[in-house]
């Protein structure tokens, strides 16, 4: 973890971004290997949202949910590959919903997840510092949360950010 404490530099200026642009530019980036998995995004985004923090950071907690959720249906040969995120906003938040086809995660690991240094993968494949980096960049630097639950589908996680000033 320590190695990534560069990543997280509080020199950094705050910006505001457009949520679509920065999820489907996350999305952009792992279209070969979905596309080689056969795994399809179903979007559902509403448009011309705006959240303030960091873009680079969202978009690696971004990727981070979308890998693991490729690695849990690959990993359980589900034959059916989607991952459906939604983006909307409230009167209170920016929310984003993740959810895959995995098949979920196991009710006695799911409080576990966000753990340094826990993972479900074998010893090579996984470090367990994704989802915590994940965590700590929604909710340290975007003032926002993460949470995870399971559907009759898969696993969903669910991100909220603050709106913009403008937009409260």
């Amino acid at each position: 973890i320590d190695d990534f404490r560069d990543f997280f530099k509080p020199e950094k200026n705050s910006t505001e971004f457009n949520v679509e642009d920065v999820i489907e530019d996350s999305i952009s980036l792992l279209e070969g290997i979905f596309n080689s998995h056969d795994i399809h995004i179903d979007r559902d985004f509403e448009p011309d949202i705006k959240a303030v923090g960091y873009p680079n950071e969202f978009s690696q907690a971004i990727l981070n949910i979308l890998n693991n959720a490729k690695d849990a249906m690959v990993e359980k040969r589900v034959s059916s590959k989607k991952i459906y995120i939604k983006l909307f906003k409230d009167e209170e938040s920016v929310n984003i919903s993740i959810e895959d086809t995995g098949g979920g995660i196991p009710e006695d690991i799911i409080d576990k997840i966000f753990n340094p240094y826990f993972s479900t993968k074998e010893n090579t494949e996984g470090t367990g510092i994704g989802l915590y980096m994940t965590r700590s960049i929604i909710t340290d630097h975007m003032h926002g949360c993460v949470r995870i639950e399971n559907s009759d589908r898969g696993a969903v996680f669910t991100v909220k950010l603050p709106l913009t000033q403008s937009e409260e």
